[in-house]
């Protein structure tokens, strides 16, 4: 026996160490996923159904339970000629943007609804004659009010923020200098939409590419991108605390801080990859995310720390949740049928959500005339 292992000692050494690392992954295996299943998670994961003709019907999951959902179809509070543009379902009901149809009018003069569990209501706004050479884009909500992002036909020229009051009023432009370039490929993946924090947005400054917080009383710098050469702005990594920012080339992930200082690095592309992440939404020890491509639809999957451990992990271009409490991955398998819209602050209550469908059924949008100034 002696023999042998002095023979063959190096070998005998190789063969021990990988059966220790088979053991540890093996173990990592079963152990991993009972730990990744104590993390529970808050509100709701919406998505909004593809190819169904501008429908209006998007799908709301548990995201502690994937099989419980609820079909939400509200296409009778749509009017002919109108499409329906989701934007947040909050305790308060479903807020939406109704967008018209006809190419000359297109989204000019946008209307801002809710559907609560008693009615339907527009948002009355007064609109100054400055966005009549706008196209509207994304709304927030907030307690007290909303923010609407106008592009100009020129999309070289920066986007303008207007802060609305909740109950209605007067719309101001409070920003003007906003960018919503994308630093990478806008095909096949996403990067530079504000995120909402506080009363207002982080965004990026189109001037000189520097995060900035503005909100009604004016523009706050934060860092300026690329970090490294991170200038891929993705989304929140933890909502409020910490940004998820990507590199195209080398292929890495970083989560910063407000001021930009480093915490770790999430991911790097060890071998050839194209992989990087859309950040959709967040909720506490959660990101709802899409697996995306930095070199439009070409796909090399990259190889994550965790992927031995893992029993599942998200396919190319399809969504999932990302846990940051464990760094489990937890597909949806939406691909190419569901595009993530967002992750609610509201709870998975099929009853509320029963109640806002019958509150559909009773009522109907009938557009008005927007008031301008």
């Amino acid at each position: 026996m002696n023999t042998i292992w002095i023979k063959h000692e190096k070998l005998c050494k190789i063969l021990i160490a990988l059966i220790f690392i088979c053991l540890f992954i093996g173990i990592g295996r079963v152990l991993f996923p009972y730990y990744a299943q104590q993390t529970k998670f808050s509100g709701s994961i919406i998505g909004w159904y593809w190819n169904t003709e501008r429908i209006p019907r998007f799908i709301i999951k548990d995201p502690n339970h994937l099989e419980r959902e609820t079909i939400f179809d509200v296409s009778d509070i749509v009017p002919e000629g109108f499409f329906l543009s989701f934007v947040a379902l909050t305790k308060e009901g479903l807020y939406f943007r109704l967008i018209e149809t006809r190419e000359e009018t297109y989204s000019r003069i946008p209307q801002i609804m809710c559907l609560t569990e008693k009615d339907l209501r527009q948002v009355p706004v007064i609109w100054p004659d400055t966005i009549d050479d706008l196209i509207s884009s994304r709304l927030y909500v907030y307690p007290d009010k909303f923010y609407l992002l106008f592009a100009s036909k020129d999309r070289s020229l920066p986007y303008k923020v207007y802060s609305i009051p909740k109950e209605g009023g007067e719309a101001k432009e409070i920003y003007d200098d906003l960018s919503m370039r994308s630093f990478g490929d806008d095909i096949s993946q996403k990067d530079g939409a504000p995120l909402q924090y506080k009363d207002g947005l982080i965004c990026i400054r189109q001037n000189d590419s520097v995060l900035v917080f503005v909100n009604d009383e004016g523009e706050e710098p934060l860092f300026p991108l690329p970090v490294g050469t991170a200038k891929l702005l993705k989304g929140w990594y933890e909502e409020g605390k910490s940004i998820l920012l990507w590199s195209r080339d080398p292929n890495y992930a970083v989560v910063v801080n407000l001021q930009g200082e480093v915490l770790f690095e999430l991911y790097r592309s060890w071998f050839l990859s194209s992989s990087c992440w859309d950040v959709h939404g967040n909720a506490t020890n959660g990101i709802l995310f899409t697996e995306a491509s930095l070199v439009d639809f070409g796909y090399f999957p990259g190889f994550y720390a965790l992927d031995f451990f893992r029993k599942e992990r998200v396919g190319h271009f399809d969504s999932g949740i990302y846990d940051t409490r464990t760094g489990n991955m937890i597909p949806l398998y939406w691909k190419n049928q569901i595009s993530p819209t967002g992750w609610s602050k509201v709870d998975y209550d099929p009853d509320f959500f029963e109640r806002l469908l019958a509150s559909a059924k009773r009522n109907r949008a009938v557009p008005s005339i927007v008031d301008k100034q």
